[in-house]
């Protein structure tokens, strides 16, 4: 008798197809959209990695100017490094490391001569700490790590006197008079710091050499050529030159081409880089260290340097590309290679970025390195060519997602996570003045009122708090409309819930006063959801949440007013949703350049979801013994309940699709 054959279901087609596909794919895979797509759509069941916060951080000027109290200088700021510490110990990580000038320098001096005090380490008789440290006290309290820019110059080792004043700090930016004497004051202070906080604790410091020394004018000394012939940008130049001699008998002279650029000294640089990173490292092996610190022109010759190339061209100064402090072929450590990119939308910041990246493989393309693996630190970053009066608008807020978001997608589009800078540092001025009407600063994350010394948050805070809330790991989006992305991530409640922060923004670089407020609506699409119920709740950055700005438009002038208005706001009570086959359709109404924050709290759930054999864990075995269920069918109620993942009262290859999601994503 032959053997009988039993009739497949209609779907099973369709089924087949739906595990040929994930096969191939290596993913989740997703049902044909709707005709009309939505404007945004969220993967939650997807794994792009862990939801880093590379962007959180921030910096300053001098540390005596704005730590210290008696400086006077920026009224607010220990208010606003109140608001710092509230809001890392409320989400840890919200603002990871802060940036600061002058370290080393004990004063700084005024071309007219006027002294005042800087920096923290005194030197002599001894050296002084005292001030030091109650400003990394500080800062550790606010829940921040140091990247301590290792400069200026002091009095004792300065070598230029007509340098005082040049950087806008007031400190002197010449080459110490004495790379021995430098070395050793360097080694001081990172052992200082190692005995008084712990090798550990520093060793999760960033140390960086110097600041902008490509940029001759304000941080650095003039390069120098034979007969003043600057001929070339490429290193090495045949005619860069030390001293005269160098020269053969010409004069070693600053550039006297009227069309060259005058750029700093950067085999000055390589010098300056030995001897500090010598000084750190004997002090702490353990410690991280960052380079060139570029303001956007050369990178290559410290990377030259270090892998023991000559840049000096015709030069004796360092023929064979010889570590100035040991002697040794190459230069010393290198953790990171930084540099700053400002930029007033996404698409110039990129650009900046792939300029730097370019130089970095250039280097590696030229000589067999491999600097382009080496982690990126962007230590400065804004939109530095905005408006003054723009910094204090809600454009900064969607500007840093619309930045966090191209940086991202560039990374996922070439399958590269090296493309995602290790840090970043927003620049600023901690704290402007009455928003910048009365001539004060406008490029903070908050403003004093009137003769007040108490802070209102300005809209960029509230987009680092916003953008904080991020957690746990990366999730996929898939944006349909020119203007509007989304940042998501998904992560796990203190009860099991699953918990998806997801950031939308909408941004208009024409607008960069952020004076629209017509709203567009954005249709938003999340999809493979594993919760039956969800609680919502929807924060707002725009022209009516989270934006004291508006109110100080309209005339409020009233500091509790103000500060009542300050926070990241709700735009709306939390409710409660229910998906619809694991998706769930939201509509926004967003005025342009808006930012919004998404929480989506999952039910608690009594067992796994998708754990069909409630094994604790979401894996492939569940996924056959659904296919067994929905090819053979079963008699247990229990076991066909936990296996209707869209519960509707049906098992089929919709199941199927949402379980072999709910598999990929979850840890193996």
């Amino acid at each position: 008798m032959e053997p009988s054959t039993r009739r497949l279901p209609p779907w099973a087609a369709s089924l087949l197809a739906l595990l040929l596909l994930a096969a191939a794919l290596g993913g989740p895979a997703h049902w044909p959209a709707a005709a009309q797509a939505p404007d945004l759509v969220v993967y939650a069941a997807t794994d792009l990695g862990p939801m880093d916060r590379f962007w959180a951080g921030f910096g300053f000027m001098d540390l005596y100017a704005h730590m210290d109290p008696e400086s006077g200088e920026y009224p607010g700021d220990q208010a606003l490094f109140d608001l710092v510490a509230e809001v890392n110990q409320r989400q840890p990580g919200t603002f990871e490391y802060v940036r600061f000038f002058d370290l080393l320098s004990d004063r700084g001096q005024w071309p007219g001569g006027q002294e005042f005090p800087l920096g923290c380490v005194t030197l002599h008789p001894e050296r002084d700490f005292s001030r030091c440290d109650r400003y990394f006290d500080r800062l550790l309290q606010m829940g921040v790590k140091p990247l301590a820019i290792l400069g200026f110059t002091p009095p004792e080792l300065a070598s230029d006197e007509s340098l005082w004043g040049k950087a806008f700090t007031g400190a002197n930016v010449s080459p110490p008079n004495d790379y021995g004497e430098w070395q050793r004051l360097v080694r001081d202070v990172v052992d200082h710091f190692t005995q008084r906080y712990g090798s550990q604790e520093v060793g999760s410091w960033i140390w960086e050499v110097w600041n902008e020394p490509d940029l001759f004018g304000p941080f650095w000394i003039e390069e120098t050529y034979c007969g003043g012939r600057a001929y070339s940008s490429q290193w090495p130049v045949a005619d860069r030159c030390f001293s005269d001699a160098d020269c053969g008998g010409e004069a070693c002279l600053p550039a006297q081409d009227a069309n060259w650029f005058p750029v700093g000294d950067m085999l000055e640089y390589t010098r300056l880089y030995d001897f500090t990173v010598a000084g750190v490292l004997e002090a702490n092996p353990a410690a991280r260290i960052a380079g060139a610190v570029n303001a956007g022109s050369y990178i290559e010759p410290l990377l030259m340097h270090l892998s023991g190339i000559s840049i000096s061209g015709a030069s004796s100064a360092d023929p064979e590309g010889r570590n100035w402090a040991t002697g040794q072929i190459g230069g010393g450590a290198l953790n990171y290679i930084s540099y700053h990119v400002y930029g007033a939308d996404p698409d110039s910041f990129i650009a900046e970025m792939e300029q730097m990246e370019d130089a970095i493989a250039s280097v590696d393309r030229r000589f067999g390195t491999n600097y382009r693996s080496y982690p990126t630190l962007i230590s400065e970053y804004s939109p530095y060519t905005l408006s003054p009066h723009a910094y204090v608008t809600r454009y900064p807020a969607a500007w840093l997602a619309a930045v966090v978001d191209a940086i991202l997608e560039r990374a996922d589009a070439a399958g590269n996570p090296n493309l995602i800078p290790a840090h970043m540092n927003y620049l600023t001025t901690p704290v402007a003045r009455d928003f910048g009407e009365n001539g004060g600063e406008t490029d903070g994350l908050a403003t004093t009122i009137g003769a007040s010394t108490q802070v209102v948050k300005l809209p960029i805070f509230n987009a680092f708090e916003a953008l904080g809330r991020l957690r746990g790991r990366r999730i996929q989006d898939l944006s349909n409309r020119a203007g509007a992305g989304a940042i998501a991530a998904r992560d796990l409640g203190p009860q099991g819930e699953e918990v998806l922060s997801i950031a939308i923004y909408t941004f208009d670089p024409q607008d960069p006063e952020a004076l629209g407020t017509t709203l567009q609506a954005l249709q938003i699409q999340i999809r493979d959801l594993s919760s039956p119920r969800y609680t919502l709740e929807q924060y707002r950055i725009d022209h009516q949440y989270s934006n004291a700005y508006q109110l100080w438009k309209q005339g409020v002038r009233e500091l509790e007013t103000l500060q009542a208005n300050d926070d990241l706001q709700l735009a709306a009570p939390p409710s409660q949703l229910s998906p619809a086959g694991g998706i769930l359709e939201l509509e926004l109404q967003l005025a342009p350049n808006s930012l919004a924050l998404l929480v989506l709290r999952g039910e608690p759930a009594a067992s796994l979801i998708g754990d069909l054999n409630q094994d604790g864990a979401v894996n492939g075995a569940d996924v056959q013994l659904m296919v067994a269920l929905i090819l053979g069918g079963t008699e247990d109620q229990a076991l066909r309940q936990r296996a209707d993942l869209d519960q509707n009262g049906l098992l089929n290859a919709l199941d199927l699709q949402q379980l072999i999601n709910l598999a990929l994503a979850s840890p193996p």
